[in-house]
């Protein structure tokens, strides 16, 4: 049974940060069409890692959301990241229509945090990462989503630990 609890959408990093713990569990997923790379931080929120990737079964993301909110509830996560495709000049594309839209049915099933993270570049990284691993042409494709999705994990965990630390500093100031 799904329930319906809508939450709280944010494309502002700082309104994020405010809204979420200082520790648990943070999921990172770079939606695409046909696949979803997951990444997952530690418990302390100071690194990521790729977990996973997830098939896009249906055009309405209806499985894939079940999947996604099974997994949150075992994993007890505070928050989640999903990269938001915009163009070289900063704008919204017509992938970034349909990832809002993800997002949106995503955050009717959770209770917790959603961002919306610019995610230029971080595919083209994860390929140059995986181009020296080793791997077969087959492995690597299958895992690029996910190494995708801690690229732009890491970079909002990034933005955390900065953040907190500035904080922290004003405070022993």
């Amino acid at each position: 049974m799904i329930l319906n609890y809508m939450t709280k959408i944010n494309e502002n990093i700082n309104e994020f940060i405010d809204d979420i713990p200082d520790s648990g569990v943070i999921f990172g997923i770079d939606w695409g069409g046909r696949d979803c790379g997951l990444a997952v931080s530690n418990e302390e929120q100071s690194f990521a890692l790729p977990f996973d990737v997830y098939n896009n079964i249906d055009s309405d993301n209806k499985t894939l959301i079940e999947d996604l909110v099974k997994l949150f509830n075992n994993k007890r996560s505070v928050a989640v990241v999903i990269g938001y495709p915009i163009n070289s000049q900063g704008k919204p594309t017509e992938m970034s229509k349909r990832v809002k839209d993800f997002a949106s049915k995503l955050g009717e099933q959770i209770t917790t945090p959603i961002l919306l993270y610019d995610e230029r570049h971080t595919t083209q990284l994860a390929r140059i990462s995986l181009g020296s691993s080793g791997l077969s042409r087959k492995n690597k494709k299958k895992r690029l989503d996910s190494v995708a999705s801690s690229f732009i994990l890491n970079e909002v965990i990034s933005s955390i630990s900065r953040r907190r630390n500035k904080d922290t500093k004003v405070i022993y100031e």
